[in-house]
Order: structure tokens, then sequence, then C-alpha cells
């Protein structure tokens, strides 16, 4: 009976291919010279002429890889172009207008100017510390009043306390009609 050759091995896709490198071609000239000149020769190595689907391959990889970067850049540069417009377009409509600018301007004057008078070394010594000491006061007075109406509850209706203090100023206005009728009383006397 005749044997059966065994099966090839498998291929292994993802294992590369070893190709031994190809032997540069070798040239040997051998010069002639005249009889007064040394004999000379020369090696020449040439590099292993390229096949044409080899080439041809590698050309269509390097013009894939060229759009690729081609298109890549395009895309940058058209992104590039949306954000600059579109920021130009908000910096455009948020400035202030020259009538605001100049109302801004004056304030700030009367406010430095209301400053200045204020400082203990404008005016005479004695009048600005009385001057602060009473500014001190009404400020004051002024935080003391601030949270004494914030600590308050706040009406749920306006028209329910305009109604109360009408009622208050009604009851206020009878008790002094009643006192103008009413006879005067003589304050009792000390013995």
């Amino acid at each position: 009976m005749a044997s059966i050759p065994p099966p090839p091995p498998p291929e292994r896709p993802t294992e590369q291919i070893y190709v031994p490198p190809a032997e540069p071609l070798v040239r040997e000239r051998v010069l002639t010279p005249s009889p007064a000149e040394p004999l000379v020769r020369e090696r020449v190595l040439a590099a292993p002429p390229l096949e044409a689907g080899l080439l041809a391959a590698r050309l269509s990889s390097l013009q894939t890889w060229l759009a690729i970067v081609a298109l890549i850049a395009v895309a940058a540069i058209a992104v590039a172009i949306y954000a600059l417009t579109r920021d130009n377009k908000a910096t455009t409509s948020a400035g202030a207008s020259d009538a605001r600018v100049t109302q801004l301007d004056a304030r700030v004057n009367s406010l430095s100017s209301q400053v200045k008078s204020l400082r203990p070394g404008a005016g005479a010594g004695a009048a600005s510390s009385s001057t602060t000491a009473a500014l001190g006061t009404r400020v004051g007075a002024l935080e003391h009043s601030v949270s004494t109406l914030t600590s308050r509850p706040a009406a749920a209706d306006p028209t329910q306390a305009i109604s109360q203090l009408s009622t208050r100023v009604d009851t206020l206005a009878s008790q002094v009609a009643a006192l103008k009728q009413a006879p005067p009383q003589t304050p009792p006397t000390t013995p």
C-alpha cells in the first residue's frame, strides 16, 4: 500500500513570514589601465530590482495615508475657522455703550470726591472726627433697623396690612376726638 504524505502544518495568520534578505548584486569591473598606471578593481553593489507589484502596493498605501492626513488637516482648518467666527460674534455683542461708560466714569469721580472729603486729613481734625462719629452712629442705627425688619415675618397680603393700619388710624382718631371733647382734668395738688 502506498503511504499517504502527512498534511502540511497549519498557517498562522498572525505570525510574520520570514523572508530572507535578498543578496545584493555584485558587479565587478576591471579596468585595464595603461602600462604606467596600476591595475584598479572596483566592486559595485546594486540593490535588487523591485518587483512591479510590490512597488505599486507601496505607492497605493502611501497615497491612502496621504489622503487621510489631508482630510484630517482640512477638518482641523474648518473647526478653527468656525471657532474664530463664533468667538467674534460673542465678543461684539457684549460691549458696553459709550453713554454707559461716561455715566459710570462720572459716578466714580463723584464717589472719589466724597471719599476725599471724608478723610480725616481733609478738614479740621475735630470736625472730621465728629463727622466720623456721627456717621458711625447713623450706620449702627441703620444696621439695627435692617436687622429688625428682616427678622419680622413678611405679610402675606399687603391689603390686609393696609386694612390693619387703617383700623389703627381710625382708633387713634376716635381716641383723639374723645380726648378733645372730655372736660379738662386738673392735676391733683400736693399738700
